[in-house]
């Protein structure tokens, strides 16, 4: 079976073509979000009708096990944590960048 015709954005995950039905939620700071077109498979559901793109599940899988491990989190530990997730991101951006 062939479908032609414009069926929307594709995946943005590595090697997906599917066509998308989610973008991923995942805050980016100045009131933005990630918005990664992502299709069934590669959205991860982290609250009802919040997803998040395969890279930034990991960091919010990181952010749940840290603060698991420690006492309720303060308010500068989150000011923190965010701060280190915008440093794993510049490097991860970085780090994609060489390899074009």
């Amino acid at each position: 079976m062939f479908l032609c015709g414009d069926l929307g954005p594709h995946c943005a995950a590595e090697n997906c073509a599917a066509s998308t039905a989610y973008l991923c939620d995942y805050p980016v700071g100045d009131d933005k979000t990630c918005d990664l077109s992502l299709c069934n498979s590669h959205a991860y559901e982290v609250a009802p009708n919040i997803h998040y793109c395969p890279g930034h599940l990991v960091l919010w899988q990181w952010y749940q096990m840290r603060t698991a491990l420690s006492e309720t989190p303060r308010i500068d530990d989150l000011v923190r944590n965010l701060a280190d997730w915008q440093a794993i991101e510049r490097a991860m951006r970085e780090d994609e960048e060489t390899r074009r």
